[in-house]
């Protein structure tokens, strides 16, 4: 049944008269109940909350990322460590190669079924690093593990974790791991290079190393059923006792030509734009360029045309842009 957090939630929801936040928990009980084979209570449950949204003529859910609420913060030391971050993609809106897009859904499928896979004795995926260059889908990815499963995404703070006082930092990453145990969700440490840093390299110091070996040993022995995703650009510099700690290894790459186009068409989706855009030279032109990257591109492009500086979208334009970006990168030694 529900978990303590949802029923304080819910109680919270109807105090305030928030009907629309109240229903939202009950359909994530639903949910909860269906993932451990309790199909009839899901059902009557999920229909009972329909018949009252009715009753209510309160607006039915449009995505599944509307009924995304997180039932629980972290309190105490925690709350300050941990961000809440919203979340709205789906699976089919990430622009990846069929094999991450596959280890993704496997590791979406596993925790769907929980009950099946720890009932024979095993444990479904909850811990990812995903590796790859800045701008290819990485945090993207983990809203869409949290999207795909009604769970709340946190980012955690490492900016606010790693200090430079004696213990301090493994003391933090304790009260983290604490959270993870206590609120189930999507736990992201982003720019993950930054706490785990190979043992013996140049960059390493002491007090890192401790926090780097708390981190072994939490993220080895956590429990609770949160997932936790660790995000990097620099997979190389990571400590190598660290992947075995994964249970899913993802590595994103920057995109082909075609998938340029396919983040393109997305991006200008809505947007009404000329025939006479020639988006594939664009794309192809863009070759090189993260996904990140071809956002601000056509974002940069929309804005000049909005403020007046060209009259309509054009390749030209667009060009342009990719051009401007692609230069300074190369200076930079990005493309």
């Amino acid at each position: 049944m529900a978990t303590g957090p949802q029923i304080k939630a819910m109680l919270e929801s109807h105090a305030e008269g928030d009907d629309a936040r109240f229903y939202a928990v009950a359909s994530q009980v639903a949910a909860s109940e269906a993932r451990k084979g309790h199909d009839k209570l899901a059902s009557e449950i999920r229909a009972m909350i329909d018949a009252e949204r009715k009753r209510a003529k309160l607006p039915q859910p449009k995505s599944l990322s509307d009924s995304v609420i997180s039932i629980s913060r972290p309190e105490g030391e925690a709350a300050d460590l941990i961000a809440p971050t919203t979340t709205d993609q789906k699976l089919d809106d990430l622009i990846v190669d069929d094999s991450v897009k596959g280890a993704l859904k496997r590791g979406i499928e596993e925790q769907s079924h929980l009950s099946e896979i720890m009932s024979q004795g095993l444990r479904p995926q909850r811990t990812f690093l995903f590796t790859g260059p800045p701008g290819c889908g990485k945090t993207m990815a983990a809203s869409v593990i949290a999207n795909a499963l009604h769970l709340p995404l946190f980012t955690v703070r490492l900016d606010a974790i790693i200090t430079r006082y004696l213990g301090e930092s493994s003391q933090k990453l304790r009260a983290v791991f604490t959270a993870i145990e206590q609120s189930r969700a999507v736990y992201l440490f982003d720019e993950f290079d930054s706490l785990g840093l190979e043992r013996g390299s140049a960059q390493d110091v002491a007090e890192m190393r401790r926090v780097l070996n708390s981190f072994l040993v939490f993220v080895e022995s956590f429990g609770g059923n949160s997932l936790v995703v660790a995000a990097t650009n620099h997979a190389e510099s990571l400590d190598f006792a660290l992947f075995r700690r994964f249970d899913a290894l993802i590595e994103f790459e920057m995109p082909t030509a075609e998938q340029c186009l396919l983040a393109l068409q997305s991006r200008l989706k809505g947007v009404q734009t000329p025939k006479s855009v020639d988006l594939e030279e664009v794309a192809d032109a863009a070759h090189g360029l993260s996904f990140a990257d071809l956002a601000r591109v056509v974002d940069d492009s929309l804005k000049w045309v909005i403020i007046g500086h060209s009259k309509t979208l054009s390749t030209s334009l667009l060009l342009e842009a990719v051009n401007r970006r692609k230069d300074f990168l190369s200076k930079n030694r990005r493309v």
